[in-house]
């Protein structure tokens, strides 16, 4: 049977899973036994609203369309939707359920994340929270596509999304949208594994 795996990425008001909260979470489905065409695969998005924020600078610079978007200063677009962590991770678990997904005995759903540092950065965000760990289990082997785009005659380290998407031949900016960057990963990984 070949992979199925949910590509996730969120957007965070900083770097820290203690202080910082998730802003917006994507998740992308995609499935190898059928693979379909990247505009047809199934994806979830959500912002999160909280009752307060705690925010890096930066992280307010690169997020400020959807602060204003949560902010009510911008308009959501068509598939976007504001949620409370509990509404969010309530309604991804139904968008599974409806694509397929089968619980546990203990009503957790397992799957198999893709993501860039997804263990490191997503991950450590997401079990942070008692709304999404209620719900949900991810294999701890994961699909990085950094490993596969490492040059090991010149890399100090495992490349980041812009160099990977470069490496590729995909020409798209890393656009700090959970969904638009969960799609870049199932693109990336597509490139080495599915389409060579």
């Amino acid at each position: 049977m070949a992979i199925k795996f949910i590509s996730v990425d969120v957007e965070t008001t900083g770097r820290d899973p203690k202080r910082h909260q998730i802003i917006e979470f994507g998740a992308v489905l995609d499935d190898w036994n059928d693979p379909k065409p990247i505009s047809k695969l199934p994806r979830f998005q959500a912002f999160i609203r909280h009752p307060t924020y705690n925010c890096e600078a930066y992280a307010a610079w690169l997020n400020q369309d959807i602060m204003g978007k949560l902010g009510g200063a911008l308009d959501l677009e068509e598939g976007e939707q504001i949620c409370t962590p509990g509404e969010a991770f309530s309604r991804f678990y139904d968008f599974l359920l409806e694509h397929g997904y089968k619980p546990t005995k203990s009503e957790l759903i397992r799957f198999v994340p893709a993501g860039k540092n997804f263990h490191s950065f997503d991950g450590a965000f997401l079990i942070e929270m008692p709304e999404w760990t209620s719900r949900f289990r991810t294999f701890r082997r994961c699909l990085d596509p950094g490993i596969l785009f490492l040059d090991v005659n010149n890399d100090d380290e495992p490349p980041d999304t812009e160099t990977c998407l470069q490496r590729a031949g995909i020409v798209e900016d890393v656009s700090h949208r959970a969904v638009d960057d969960a799609i870049q990963i199932i693109k990336m990984l597509r490139y080495k594994l599915l389409e060579r």
